[in-house]
């Protein structure tokens, strides 16, 4: 339900500037070995890739910086809790935060982090129309973060890809509490076989 959400939040965030864009990603953990065969765990954001299905590391979309993409835009779930429920419904109140990462390199133009944040707010709805027995839906900016490194944090990218923290590159992020009603009359799900 709040994937569908992000999912329609993204959609409403257009933009030239705006070059790969994402819904609610989850952390990918690697490992790989060091040339004294130590174990290397790295953990980077990805999401699923909806127009594939191999069940290899193709289904995946990473949102890993690099100077040959423009900009990032991503969300993270924070918590999606029940606070109501009834026989017909449950109300939720979910947290999540949207990351924009941007190279200046590589835009036609240069601004501060700060326009591109004011440029991404004015482009959130505060509301959404019902959609997949999900309405009620508010939208509220509670925080916003500007080239704040906790919002990497939980990552462990490569060496090479901590310059994309500096100039010309910049980042910052935004915090949306979510309130939605979730219809409880769903219609039964059918369970098919597995594709992999």
């Amino acid at each position: 339900m709040i994937y569908s959400i992000a999912e329609t939040i993204k959609n409403t965030i257009q933009g030239a500037y705006i070059e790969k864009r994402g819904g609610i990603v989850f952390p990918m953990l690697t490992e790989s070995y060091s040339e004294d065969n130590k174990v290397i765990e790295k953990v980077f954001p990805v999401t699923r890739n909806p127009s594939v299905q191999t069940c290899n590391k193709s289904d995946y979309i990473d949102f890993i910086p690099n100077d040959k993409l423009r900009s990032l835009l991503y969300f993270e779930l924070n918590s999606n809790k029940v606070v109501e429920t009834t026989n017909y419904e449950n109300k939720f109140n979910a947290s999540i935060t949207l990351v924009f990462w941007i190279n200046h390199k590589l835009n036609y133009k240069y601004y501060n982090i700060t326009t591109y944040l004011k440029d991404i707010i004015k482009k959130i709805p505060k509301t959404l129309n019902p959609f997949q027995d999900i309405y009620n839906i508010q939208i509220d900016i509670d925080t916003v973060k500007i080239r704040d490194k906790s919002i990497f944090n939980k990552y462990t990218y490569k060496e090479e890809h901590l310059q994309y923290m500096l100039y010309p590159f910049d980042f910052g992020s935004i915090d949306l509490n979510v309130e939605y009603t979730l219809n409880n009359c769903l219609e039964e799900i059918i369970h098919s076989t597995s594709i992999c």
